[in-house]
């Protein structure tokens, strides 16, 4: 049997929300984020690659003007098996215009870090792909118009991205598993600016994403997805934080708890205009449940949560 509990925000006394329209849901399950997509290299700036095998490789490039394109590949796939290098460390510094960064890198515990400063940048990393644990990566992005995409496999791996600026976009997906109790991933993407987008992806055992957004027009979009392969009480728990400061942001949540664990949101909208929309679903029979908190304070603020708690008769 399948129950649904509405419960419509803990939207306090501060905030005015409409919860209804014509007498249906409120529209505020309409985030759209735009995918990073952009890769473009202009002039006869400097251009640096860097190829590196095995394991315990360092690679630093530093590059100041405008058109800059660097691109860092590490890995150590030196067996029969190609399972790729570990302690790898990529580390990139560009401080211009138009610039592009790409960095790919195999294995365990590999550390990758990029910076840009100034206008058009873009970032795309692939960082722990393969059979791949305990990576981190971390994106900086100051200027106008910039991108990020991150993209992690494997467990206990985590992706930063901080954007301060206008018109920044930041995709991050990570994918955690197959083995049993993996400690999962973690997620955090901080913006300052203005028109920002978010979209976090994460699959797999312990998923907790954070999303921090300062401005007006900012949209966040997450999206957890706990797999059945995870043991323990709390082995497939989704755990969202996302806190929104500014007027008419955005933010849509998604949660699927595959076992016996928890889906746990809290989102918290400072401003006006503002809507939350969060659908958790706790799809077996031995799952813990669902648990959301939507907190608003200003004016004219919509929140909307649906709990599918299959499990649960």
């Amino acid at each position: 049997m399948k129950k649904l509990n509405l419960f419509l925000g803990v939207a306090f006394l501060f905030a005015s929300s409409s919860l209804f329209a014509q007498g249906g849901w409120a529209p505020c399950n309409d985030c759209e984020v735009q995918q990073v997509d952009m890769q473009y290299h202009e002039g006869s700036d400097n251009v640096s690659g860097i190829g590196q095998d095995g394991e315990g490789n360092f690679a630093s490039v530093l590059q100041y003007g405008t058109g800059n394109l660097s691109n860092v590949n590490q890995d150590g796939a030196d067996d029969q098996f190609g399972y790729g290098g570990s302690y790898n460390q990529s580390w990139i510094h560009q401080d211009g215009n138009n610039n592009v960064s790409d960095v790919e890198q195999f294995g365990d515990s590999n550390i990758s870090i990029v910076w840009q400063s100034g206008s058009s940048n873009y970032a795309k990393q692939l960082v722990g792909a393969g059979y791949a644990e305990s990576n981190w990566a971390r994106v900086t992005q100051v200027g106008l118009g910039n991108g990020s995409s991150q993209t992690q496999f494997y467990d206990n791996n985590s992706a930063h991205t901080i954007q301060v600026g206008d018109n920044n976009d930041a995709i991050q997906y990570q994918s955690s598993g197959p083995n049993d109790g993996a400690s999962g991933s973690t997620a955090y993407i901080y913006q300052d600016g203005d028109n920002n987008a978010v979209n976090q992806t994460q699959n797999g055992s312990l998923n907790r994403a954070t999303t921090t957004q300062y401005g007006s027009g900012n949209t966040s979009s997450e999206t957890q997805n706990a797999g059945s392969y995870a043991i323990g009480l709390f082995g497939s728990t989704n755990i969202s934080t996302v806190y929104q400061d500014g007027t008419n942001n955005k933010n849509c949540l998604t949660q699927t708890e595959g076992t016996t664990g928890w889906n746990v949101s809290d989102v918290y909208q400072n401003g006006m205009g503002n809507a939350s929309y969060t659908e958790q679903t706790a799809n077996s029979v031995g799952s813990a449940g669902n648990y959301s908190t939507v907190n608003q304070m200003g004016n004219y603020n919509t929140a909307c949560v649906q709990q599918n708690s299959l499990g649960i008769q």
